[in-house]
């Protein structure tokens, strides 16, 4: 189950990380256009890749902000042992023969 859910994890990585080159890479391949006016087709297009960028980085940094919140909240969360007797050697029974 582990397995599936990584390579799960991993497709859809990738899948965004493709959909954000190739939109940006759009832009930049027809920002000088031959622009017809108000219907324009690659003004349109162009808009599109904007907008999918535009919700695509609020998703990573959401993303990225959870993942950061549950680091912290992990690390404080750490269990810690307070007045904690230190090991001797009683405790960890080693035998003493002299």
């Amino acid at each position: 189950m582990a397995k599936q859910l990584r390579t799960t994890a991993f497709l859809t990585a990738l899948a965004v990380l493709l959909a954000m080159l190739f939109s940006a890479g759009y832009i930049i391949g027809n920002a000088d256009h031959d622009c017809i006016g108000e219907d324009c087709a690659q003004c349109a297009q162009i808009a599109m890749c904007e907008s999918t960028l535009r919700c695509l980085s609020t998703f990573l940094l959401l993303a990225a902000a959870a993942i950061f919140a549950r680091i912290c909240f992990a690390a404080a969360v750490v269990p810690i042992r307070p007045f904690s007797v230190p090991d001797t050697l009683i405790s960890l029974k080693v035998k003493q023969s002299n």
